[in-house]
């Protein structure tokens, strides 16, 4: 790991006071540093209305007066010293870059230098950990409620990281239920009628379908959905589209595949075979489940086997 970069002696910033650094010898700040009693908080000097702008109207003054926010100069932007978090200006819900600064035994500060880029195996985890993040606080806040900001704090990532990532609260949202999808769909989209049985297939999709749709998790996802779509329809919308709307489409694909077709009575599309198994599937359980305070789960393989049955009782081609 490379040695940390010396800037400056506690005792040379002055309690709620802030102090520019230029460790690359540049010419210009390229990060400060603000001190709240013994912590200390380090940012990139540059705001994130613009990335290029250098916040402070001075060298050093990145306060405001009374010190309790960092202010920026150029767009009268105010964020919280604590987490950088924009609370007032042109870029609310941004956050500054945090800078990790350290004190040793001797009462230097240093910046700690990293030791490269994150490994892609590490960003993929973070990724996944943000999304874990985001989830547990839609359902447990909804999803009004929970700001951009919250979220980055808790999941300790920048808000402009989700921007860039998900393009904002609502993109992180379909990452969420995106996340819950491809669970059902691992290994699920290699396989087709042509390389396994189709009754095969459709038990195994049955059976992780309704894995998914019923647990507690997605029941409280869909609680959440339900209260706030008549207020928010693009959020109605981009959950269906990324759940419930892209499962029916891999199940309507499954029917479309030629080996299925004959199988089936005619005069049975794809999509009717699709609407007709799922009701057989489902039926009322569901919104039971929606309705009651503490879901109950029944035999889920008794489930499974009934629908099948009655599914291939009426559509398949024997009957």
């Amino acid at each position: 790991m490379p040695a940390p970069t010396y800037l400056c002696r506690m005792a040379d910033l002055p309690d709620g006071d802030s102090r520019g650094f230029d460790p690359e010898g540049s010419g210009q700040d390229s990060l400060f540093v603000v001190r709240q009693g013994g912590r200390l908080f380090g940012y990139r000097d540059q705001c994130p209305h613009y990335g290029d702008t250098p916040m402070a109207w001075r060298r050093h003054a990145y306060l405001n007066a009374d010190g309790s926010r960092i202010v920026c100069a150029a767009h009268g932007a105010l964020f919280q010293v604590e987490d950088g978090a924009c609370v007032q200006g042109p870029c609310l819900g941004q956050s500054l870059t945090p800078v990790p600064v350290t004190i040793n035994g001797d009462g230097e500060v240093h910046l700690m230098r990293a030791s490269g880029r994150p490994r892609a195996d590490e960003v993929e985890q973070r990724t996944r950990d943000l999304i874990q993040v985001a989830a547990e606080l839609f359902i447990a806040q909804g999803y009004a409620h929970v700001s951009l900001r919250t979220i980055a704090a808790e999941a300790r990532v920048a808000a402009r990281t989700i921007y860039a990532k998900f393009g904002g609260k609502l993109g992180l949202f379909e990452a969420v239920i995106a996340c819950e999808r491809d669970r059902l769909l691992t290994n699920l989209d290699e396989q087709t009628p042509g390389k396994r049985a189709l009754p095969d297939l459709l038990e195994d999709f049955c059976g992780r379908y309704l894995a998914l749709v019923n647990t507690p998790r997605a029941i409280a996802i869909q609680r959440m959905v339900i209260a706030e779509a008549a207020q928010n329809p693009q959020l109605g919308r981009v959950f269906y589209d990324a759940g419930p709307g892209a499962l029916r489409a891999r199940l309507t694909g499954l029917f479309a595949h030629p080996q299925s077709q004959g199988a089936f009575r005619t005069g049975l599309s794809p999509e009717q075979l699709t609407n007709f198994l799922l009701s057989c599937l489902l039926g009322d359980s569901t919104q039971r489940l929606l309705r009651h305070p503490e879901p109950a789960q029944g035999n889920q393989s008794h489930t499974v086997q009934a629908a099948l049955a009655a599914f291939f009782a009426v559509a398949g081609k024997t009957a």
